[in-house]
């Protein structure tokens, strides 16, 4: 019975021990705002605002792999678009330390039919590239239509700024 008593208090000493593996730090919630001289292109209740919104990721299987990105307002009333995770990620480097790794989201965006804007769908890109390493991951760079549009951070997000 000692023994047994021995072996489980070993155990769970042993159990208890800390691990050395590093927590990896996780940074890559972005806001994208969208805006045409000034004016929020997000904003639904403008008249000469982007009426309808499809996301595609442009690296997935398919051409429509939609991409969630949900509507969301800050606290000055600006809309933006939250992007989290989900679109397919290509690793762009040979070695592995540490990696960078691409997503590609298309934006289809179209204007209300009654606008005196082109009716033909604007059709975009997103790069997002981020760092990925054992103690990381992080976006370093977002380009629009080959335009850097990575503009510091709020609220613990990313800050994306589009000019159109």
């Amino acid at each position: 019975m000692k023994k047994i008593m021995s072996v489980l208090i070993m155990l769970w000493i042993i159990s208890c021990q800390r691990e050395d593996t590093p927590v990896r730090e996780i940074d890559q919630v972005s806001r994208i705002y969208i805006d045409s001289a000034g004016i929020d292109m997000l904003n639904d209740s403008l008249n000469i605002s982007y009426k309808t919104r499809r996301y595609y990721d442009a690296l997935g299987l398919t051409d429509n792999a939609a991409v969630s990105l949900q509507l969301k307002q800050n606290k000055n009333g600006r809309y933006f678009l939250e992007y989290t995770a989900g679109a397919v990620r290509k690793n762009l480097n040979e070695d592995n330390s540490p990696t960078i790794v691409r997503s590609i989201i298309a934006f289809q965006m179209a204007y209300p039919a009654h606008t005196t804007a082109s009716i033909l769908p604007i059709q975009d890109t997103l790069i997002l590239d981020y760092r990925f390493s054992d103690a990381e991951f992080r976006l370093i760079s977002a380009r629009y239509n080959g335009k850097e549009a990575l503009h510091g951070k709020e609220e613990n997000a990313h800050r994306i700024e589009i000019h159109k």
